[in-house]
């Protein structure tokens, strides 16, 4: 028993994983085109694993997937700087189906009521 419970670590270490793999996968969302939503904000969920954003825009009320607790707080984002009703502008990747309102990979946040910027770090390439 004793010489399998290494065996048993790492097959319950990589199926564990695999979850993660699938959350961050880029394949259902066109990353070639960046997509810009201007809408109004009109809820956010702070919570893991990504904050939510809810962005009514056209006939559509858009799932923004943004970036973790802890990439908030690196980049200095914190909730209070949201206020629904307020216009917004995001700018990221739209899911390939046009029919499903949710951006993600999302390269910048901008609020005009403050004129508040937010940018994906310098070489993260993904939110963090």
């Amino acid at each position: 028993m004793a010489r399998r419970a290494p065996g048993c670590i790492v097959l319950l270490a990589t199926v564990c994983a695999l979850p993660a793999g699938a959350h961050h996968s880029d394949a259902d969302y066109d990353t070639k085109t960046s997509f810009t939503l201007t809408g109004t904000l009109m809820d956010v969920q702070w919570n893991n694993p990504h904050i939510l954003l809810f962005v009514a825009a056209d006939a559509y009320t858009y799932r923004i997937e943004w970036i973790t607790l802890t990439g908030a707080a690196v980049t200095g984002v914190s909730r209070e700087q949201f206020t629904p009703g307020e216009p917004i502008v995001v700018v990221g990747s739209h899911h390939r189906d046009p029919d499903t309102a949710v951006i993600a990979k999302i390269q910048q946040i901008y609020l005009p009521a403050d004129s508040w910027q937010w940018q994906v770090p310098a070489g993260g390439g993904r939110s963090p």
